[in-house]
């Protein structure tokens, strides 16, 4: 069973991390929005029997601490790092999802010893020619946020990027503490993680010359912004593997967790021994 804690990462700042299992540790980063979409493999008894698994709320989610100025990648990805060394982690299996995959790559830039395995679930098509469109969608986003609430953003966003019912159709049958959740959290996501995104640029010369196993998984079905981007992944670690999850949109963790979990499961364990 998981257990909530809040674990200090420096200057006032606690973030929420739900701690579960034993093993060869697992850092689970949450994605942009929702927590519980990764928080998902966490339940998996594929995963859970067999790893400690470390859950991570980043700033401005849940119980964490709020995320005051300027949002940042980096700031993310050191938090993460900060998480690892206060639960006295050796080096984990990092597993990222959208936005978490942002910061699982910023996170191995930072300190790759720390990093056993990468894990890329679709990172944000920053780098790749969906790049424009895809930033000038997010620069949207934050204006319809402004100007026209919460749950005018959440529709444009589950609508446009996530190929899902829209919000404004799924929130009268959600439970109102998730409700509640998500149209709090909002902020986070829209007035901080977007411009996070959009000034964030990977300099690959920051990438260690050790090459960790790292593993791709993209939807068979996700939006076409996401079609380069294992070519890209591929471009900075040539010995990747990659997997693609057949019928699956960019919210795979939502919707396909078990199957993912076994691909990271047969992953993690042929690179066993790594995190020690």
């Amino acid at each position: 069973m998981q257990r909530p804690q809040l674990v200090s990462v420096g200057g006032g700042c606690r973030l929420e991390v739900r701690a579960s299992g034993t093993g060869e540790p697992v850092l689970l980063i949450q994605t942009a929005l929702a927590p519980e979409e990764v928080a998902h493999l966490a339940r998996e008894p594929v995963l859970a029997d067999r790893h400690r698994i470390l859950d991570l709320r980043r700033r401005g989610y849940g119980a964490s601490s709020p995320a005051s100025g300027p949002g940042s990648v980096t700031r993310d990805a050191a938090d993460c790092l900060a998480v690892l060394r206060a639960t006295q982690c050796p080096p984990a299996h990092v597993v990222g999802a959208s936005y978490g995959a942002a910061v699982a790559l910023e996170l191995f830039a930072l300190a790759p010893e720390m990093v056993a395995t990468l894990v890329l679930l679709e990172p944000p098509p920053v780098h790749g020619s969906s790049g424009p469109e895809f930033l000038a969608a997010c620069s949207e986003l934050s204006t319809v946020f402004v100007e026209r609430g919460v749950t005018v953003a959440l529709d444009e966003f589950t609508r446009t990027l996530r190929s899902r019912t829209r919000w404004a159709k799924e929130r009268p049958m959600c439970d109102p503490e998730v409700v509640a959740a998500v149209e709090r959290d909002a902020t986070t996501f829209f007035m901080v993680d977007i411009p996070a995104l959009m000034s964030w640029r990977l300099d690959p010369t920051q990438l260690t010359a050790r090459e960790p196993p790292v593993l791709y998984l993209g939807g068979g079905s996700s939006h076409p912004w996401f079609e380069d981007q294992a070519a890209w992944v591929a471009s900075l670690f040539p010995h990747c593997e990659q997997h693609v999850v057949l019928g699956a949109g960019h919210a795979v963790l939502e919707t396909h967790s078990a199957p993912v979990a076994r691909v990271l499961a047969r992953f993690f364990a042929q690179h066993a021994g790594l995190s020690s």
